[in-house]
């Protein structure tokens, strides 16, 4: 393995390898990752219903020792689903992952003809859990060999069951396929291994553990709000009403919605504010580090832009927009990640914001007019993090 000297981000001299076509940090890189299943032994594992059979140890596989095997039939159940089950014990704790992380597995497809796409639930039960669809382009069939998946956790696809997920207590995991009509049939299904991984950014090479000396990197977060109950959170005026907790989220245990309606106020705006106590010292970021979010609307049609605005008070703020065009889609969720060089100076609210004394926040909508309507506004988390990793 090569070594020379290099620069860093920052002018100073390191040391870093050459791995294939890379160049790394001579001391070693790690993703933090948590298995949920290795699919190595039948054994906790269940068919979802009776359109599931054949279910089996396979001994085609990448990681560990064999992967799992099933069928999708025409069963007395009548459902588009082939999928696996199984009830984990102990719990697996995910609290510390973030929406920008990423689910990982690998699947094997004999034929993706008739699939609809591709289906992971985590939840505490068979009734709540969070659901993640992989599109069925993704599965490039049989000789092809086995398809890497990769989601993050943010996408998490809106019908999420019940309750959702409790990301510190995992104990329900199903996997599998589902299909374009209930009577489709697929023989020859395999799922080999599924874990959480941290993403540091999708424009990085591979991380490797490099035989050297080893260091931890991390980023530095700052967890403004996370939206896991209303309290705190008001309605900015009374265009914006039905504020209320919802299970349907990405992180931690629920998020917060509201709905744009014609009220009194007559403004553009539909958006939620809160006090911060005791003030957040936000003053260690810089320029380059980011704001990120993770939003919802049901409907995009009168919307002109999403917004951030943190400050010392409804007066006195910064603003960031992101403006509909960008784009923003129905019905899914957005994580949302501007740079805190990117506020918008005409957006300005009195003094701007006071990085080292935070004590207010407000998310929201802006409308194309004031009598414009929108139920299902939703928002999951704001935080600030660094754009550059650092030794721990």
């Amino acid at each position: 393995m090569a070594h020379l000297a290099g620069i860093d981000a920052i002018g100073k001299r390191q040391l870093v390898s050459k791995v294939g076509d890379y160049y790394v940090p001579a001391t070693a890189l790690f993703q933090d990752r948590e298995v949920i299943a290795d699919f190595s032994a039948v054994t906790g594992w269940a068919a979802m219903s009776n359109d599931t059979t054949g279910f089996e140890l396979d001994l085609a596989h990448v990681t560990g020792t064999a992967s799992l095997e099933f069928d999708k039939v025409n069963g007395a159940a009548n459902t588009a689903y082939g999928a696996i089950e199984k009830t984990l014990s102990p719990t697996i704790d995910l609290g510390h992952f973030c929406m920008l992380d990423h689910l990982r597995g690998l699947v094997y497809v004999s034929s993706n003809t008739d699939v609809l796409y591709g289906v992971i639930r985590l939840g505490t039960d068979a009734t709540n859990y969070n659901e993640w669809r992989i599109p069925a382009t993704a599965f490039a069939a049989g000789s092809t060999g086995w398809n890497v998946i990769s989601v993050a956790l943010d996408s998490a696809y809106v019908g999420v069951g019940a309750n959702g997920w409790d990301m510190s207590a995992i104990a329900y995991v199903l996997v599998g396929l589902v299909f374009k009509a209930e009577t489709d049939t697929l023989a020859d299904i395999r799922w080999d291994s599924l874990e959480v991984v941290t993403r540091v950014s999708a424009d990085d090479p591979p991380l490797y553990t490099l035989s050297v000396p080893s260091v931890s990197l991390v980023q530095d977060r700052e967890v403004l709000g996370d939206f896991d109950s209303i309290a705190g959170w008001t309605a900015y005026n009374n265009d914006t009403t039905g504020v209320e907790t919802e299970i349907i989220h990405c992180l931690g245990t629920a998020s917060v919605e509201f709905d744009k309606v014609d009220g009194l106020a007559n403004t553009r705006y539909s958006g939620v504010c809160k006090t911060l106590s005791p003030a957040v010292d936000c003053s260690r970021f810089t320029a380059n580090d980011k704001l990120y979010t993770a939003f919802y609307v049901s409907g995009i049609g009168n919307i002109t832009h999403a917004y951030i605005r943190i400050g010392t008070d409804v007066t006195n703020y910064s603003e960031w927009r992101l403006l509909v065009a960008l784009p923003i889609v129905a019905g899914v969720w957005h994580v949302w990640a501007p740079a805190l060089n990117e506020a918008v100076l005409a957006g300005q609210g009195g003094n701007g914001w006071d990085q080292s004394a935070v004590t207010y926040i407000q998310v929201g909508m802006y409308h194309d007019a004031a009598a414009d309507l929108l139920a299902d506004i939703r928002f999951d988390h704001l935080f600030i993090a660094t754009a550059q990793l650092t030794s721990a």
